[in-house]
């Protein structure tokens, strides 16, 4: 099957049996049994041997080191545990403008796999934030990814997440928890849930691994036990229909050009609000064909 040439765009598929088969990628890298957990727990951890980001880790770790050394103002060769004992953690949106290897991390074909299948093929990019955490004594309380969507929420995933791990996940070093099936609960948690951490389950996993979730399951995180500190890398991606965290504008055409047309379908080119003439014309036609609705 292939697609029109020229920009990708639903509306530009003649019938809906012509838009992609979303779940052949999933086939292809053999993530059925991740994709059967996303439908019943609500996440799901690939291993790095699946995920094959290889060299990409260090180097994203080696970016971040020096954007975390610049913001506290000490040398690259200062984070560790010393910086986080002194300033505890780094966190900072906009990644993808940060580096070709925030990039690669983006199109890394299984997570855009498995948030395909939760979100469809005309999902978008939200934002792309590194997260350095330091020790300290805060829990996470328990909360869902959908920020600002009231209760009661569709069974189907509106918001998902993907992390790539860049060290070690487990208890001890303040790894993010899941409470399983609490997707299927579809609503946030209660004020008098939220610390109810006895029902959350610890990731436990390597450096490398990816975390997939949807923006239902309820999560939230353990303190960290160990020094230095626990890295990772968020990739928050929606609808095409809801608000984003961030302002693509930093999108250049040299990164659309190197990364292709799905990159720029995440990046937001397709999106066809606020209407024109010929993006109006083209949101009526393709949802006269039920092809948003089904991708």
């Amino acid at each position: 099957m292939s697609a029109p040439a020229g920009r990708l765009s639903f509306a530009s598929y003649p019938a809906l049996s012509d838009t992609p088969d979303t779940f052949a990628p999933v086939r292809e890298l053999g993530l059925e049994a991740n994709v059967a957990e996303l439908d019943e727990y609500g996440y799901t951890v690939v291993g790095p041997e699946k995920v094959g980001a290889g060299p990409l880790i260090e180097e994203i770790r080696v970016r971040l080191t020096g954007l975390a050394a610049a913001r506290f103002e000490i040398a690259p060769d200062e984070v560790g545990p010393g910086s986080a004992a002194t300033h505890r953690s780094y966190f900072e949106h906009r990644m993808l403008a940060e580096g070709r290897c925030f990039e690669r991390a983006l199109m890394n074909p299984v997570s855009l796999a498995l948030i395909t299948h939760l979100l469809g093929e005309s999902c978008v990019l939200s934002s792309m934030s590194a997260f350095m955490k330091g020790p300290s004594d805060k829990m996470l309380d328990l909360h869902t990814d959908n920020v600002g969507i009231p209760a009661p929420f569709p069974a189907y995933s509106q918001v998902a997440n993907s992390t790539l791990l860049l060290s070690d996940y487990s208890a001890d070093d303040g790894a993010i928890t899941f409470v399983p099936r609490s997707h299927k609960l579809a609503r946030h948690p209660l004020p008098s849930e939220v610390e109810a951490h006895h029902l959350a389950v610890p990731v436990e996993a390597a450096t490398g691994s990816l975390v997939i979730f949807h923006g239902n399951t309820w999560h939230g995180s353990l303190p960290r036990r160990t020094p230095g500190y626990r890295f990772s890398l968020i990739s928050y991606f929606v609808r095409m229909y809801l608000l984003r965290q961030e302002a693509p504008g930093y999108v250049t055409d040299e990164m659309r050009a190197r990364n292709g047309p799905r990159f720029a379908r995440l990046a937001g080119d397709d999106i066809p609000y606020p209407f024109g003439v010929s993006t109006r014309d083209k949101t009526y036609l393709a949802n006269a064909a039920g092809k948003y609705q089904h991708t």
